[in-house]
C-alpha cells in the first residue's frame, strides 16, 4: 500500500504541476479579473478536471498512471494478464467514483483483507510490480 500511496502522490503532483500551468497562462493571460476567492474557485474546478482527466486517460489508455509506471507497478486482471479494454474502462470509472466518495474508495485498502481498492474491486484487477 505505501508503493501505491506513494504513486498516488506522485499523481497529484502531476495534476498540482498542470493546474499551476494552466493558472500561469490564465494569469498572463490576464483577459479576466478575478477576486481572490474567485481565482481558488476556478483553480479548485480546473484542478478537479485535469486530476480527472489525467487519471482517466491514463487508466482507459495506459492501463496505469505516470506514478505507478515510475514505480514499476502494473495493472493486472485476476488470472495475472494485463487487463483487456473493459476491464480498464471499468477501473477507470471505479477509480472516478472513488475519489468522488472523497478517497473513501482508496481509504478501503487499509482495511480490505487483500489491500484492495474499491477500483480494484469493481473492476477486478489489482496492482502488482513489474517483474524485473
Amino acid at each position: 500500500l505505501t508503493v501505491r500511496a506513494i504513486a498516488g502522490a506522485m499523481d497529484l503532483g502531476v495534476a498540482l504541476l498542470a493546474t499551476g500551468v494552466f493558472t500561469a497562462i490564465v494569469h498572463q493571460v490576464d483577459l479576466v479579473t478575478l477576486s481572490p476567492e474567485e481565482a481558488m474557485r476556478v483553480m479548485g474546478v480546473a484542478f478537479a478536471l485535469i486530476l480527472t482527466c489525467y487519471l482517466f486517460c491514463f487508466l482507459l489508455y495506459a492501463g496505469r498512471t505516470a506514478g505507478m509506471s515510475w514505480l514499476g507497478l502494473s495493472v493486472l486482471n485476476i488470472d495475472g494478464e494485463p487487463p483487456a479494454a473493459s476491464e480498464r474502462r471499468s477501473r477507470a470509472f471505479g477509480t472516478m467514483l472513488s475519489l468522488a466518495a472523497l478517497g473513501v474508495g482508496f481509504i478501503w485498502a487499509a482495511a480490505d483483507e487483500h489491500g484492495l481498492t474499491w477500483h480494484d474491486r469493481m473492476s477486478r484487477t489489482f496492482v502488482a510490480q513489474d517483474e524485473a
